[in-house]
């Protein structure tokens, strides 16, 4: 059986959310970033967490976990610094799972499907496109077949050594890019493409959060943790 490091993005401002959205409580009195978190925690093949965050919020992460799989870190300026950051911490397992910290409804079965598929390089999750798109360009909109497009969800997983090829490549351009895209783009390898799961959305804005809370069918309270 395949053992995984798990990397956590959780560095985010919050800034469109308008808070630090991470410490909301939405189900259970559970933070946004617990219940992103909790589903790995029944993956006994998982067998360490990296979890990066802003320095100012190291030690209010600590006391949310108990779990000793789990060590929390700070982060960099954006989610690729804080990806790099936590990817030179591990020191063990060939492949890395990424998950973001503000995507808390992941499923255990989701992340299953996900390991389950991967191939030599990889996976990652998506879901197809289904709202009409324009390509925006200095004058005018392009259209574009939404066909051609994929959404990409988090966790992916990669080969680690696959995985930091790319960032070491990426050190050298200025432009941000999600894992997969930077995989693709400096490796030239393929991971296994996955479908994913409309109901495992990314919490941005403090509309998602109802959206989410309706689509699984659960309330939700918005807290600020002291």
């Amino acid at each position: 059986m395949d053992r995984y490091s798990l990397i956590i993005a959780a560095g985010g401002s919050g800034s469109r959310f308008g808070s630090d959205k991470l410490f909301v409580e939405i189900n259970e009195r559970k933070t946004v970033l617990q219940q992103s978190v909790d589903p790995f925690l029944n993956f006994e093949n998982i067998t360490e967490i990296i979890i990066a965050v802003q320095k100012i919020s190291v030690e209010k992460v600590s006391k949310l976990f108990s779990d000793e799989r789990i060590k929390v870190i700070e982060g960099g300026e954006n989610r690729t610094e804080s990806v790099f950051k936590a990817l030179n911490t591990i020191n063990q397992n060939e492949f890395i799972i990424i998950h973001d910290g503000a995507r808390p409804f992941v499923t255990a079965a989701l992340i299953d499907k996900l390991l389950e598929k991967k191939n030599e390089i990889g996976s990652f999750l998506y879901i197809p496109v289904t709202d009409s798109i324009l390509k925006k360009n200095k004058a005018s909109f392009l259209t574009v077949d939404r066909n051609e497009y994929m959404a990409i969800q988090t966790p992916c997983c990669f080969k680690k050594s696959v995985l930091q090829e790319a960032y070491e490549k990426k050190k050298k351009c200025e432009e941000l890019y999600d894992d997969v895209s930077l995989v693709i783009k400096y490796t030239g390898m393929m991971p296994e493409a996955v479908l994913g799961d409309p109901g495992n959305k990314k919490v941005t804005y403090r509309e998602d959060i109802s959206g989410i809370a309706n689509l699984v069918g659960v309330g939700y309270d918005i807290h600020r943790l002291e």
